[in-house]
């Protein structure tokens, strides 16, 4: 029963009822206590939360939501004489509270799983991505000016167009690092993690680079597509990058603290 009424809550919530469903659901609030209570513990949890994942509030804050929670349901009659008091049979109180205790971790864990810590690997992974490679910055004088077309490209958003140029510049010049590594980011900016690995690993191998990044944009990739077994073997790159002195290696080791 806690689950179906949990459901009917967030429906609620999210305006993802009929105009049927809304109307009934509203005249149980309005005709039985117990469940209204419930509902407002709940909704004041769900929003306190979602507003804390925006960074709208503190935890200070969420502290004196989940207080006034406590205030206004739980609070000894002794200490607000002019409430209107309801009186709750054993049974009714227990019902109450173990439907708070399931409202709370149902809220908790779904908001886990949708907004992971700031210092989840694949957040981290992300946001570096985020800040770096959402546009390429223009190589002013590249005698090669398909690899400045292909930039130019890229940062239109213009994906396809740019995998034209960089990838023919690498079949034209294979020792290019500089078009395998723009090739690999093309891909992984369509979120196509397979040929964003096959590139980063080709450019791995490529000899006497000073800092190839191959390896850490690797394991980038493996991180942001996060499927069985991609964070271990993430975190084997990182181990590796973590005790050389090569790109990637400072935030290697920062984000070894977090797997």
């Amino acid at each position: 029963m806690e689950t179906r009424r949990f459901e009917q809550f967030d429906l609620y919530l999210n305006g993802k009822m009929s105009s049927e469903e809304r109307s009934y659901f509203e005249a149980e609030l309005s005709s039985d206590s117990d469940l209204y209570s419930t509902f407002e513990i709940y909704r004041t949890i769900e929003v306190a939360m979602r507003e804390k994942e925006k960074h709208l509030i503190n935890d200070h804050a969420l502290l004196t939501s989940l207080h006034t929670l406590n205030e206004r349901y739980f609070k000894p009659e002794m200490e607000q004489p002019d409430a209107r008091i309801i009186r709750f049979d054993p049974g009714k109180l227990a019902r109450i509270f173990s439907w708070i205790a399931a409202a709370i971790a149902v809220i908790f864990i779904s908001y886990s799983v949708l907004f992971p810590s700031k210092n989840d690997v694949k957040v981290l992974a992300t946001s570096y991505y985020n800040e770096n490679f959402l546009q390429l910055s223009q190589t002013m004088g590249n005698a090669d000016d398909s690899l400045q077309s292909g930039i130019a490209a890229y940062n239109r958003k213009d994906y396809n167009k740019a995998l034209i140029y960089f990838e023919s510049i690498y079949n034209r010049h294979p020792e290019s690092s500089e078009a395998k590594k723009y090739a690999g980011l093309t891909y992984l900016a369509k979120g196509d993690y397979t040929h964003a690995l096959e590139a980063f690993e080709e450019l791995a191998q490529m000899q006497n680079l000073y800092g190839n990044p191959g390896l850490f944009f690797k394991a980038i990739t493996l991180l942001m597509r996060d499927k069985s077994g991609d964070r271990q073997s993430a975190k084997q790159i990182m181990q590796k990058l973590a005790i050389e002195n090569t790109e990637g290696s400072r935030e290697s080791k920062e984000w070894l603290k977090n797997f």
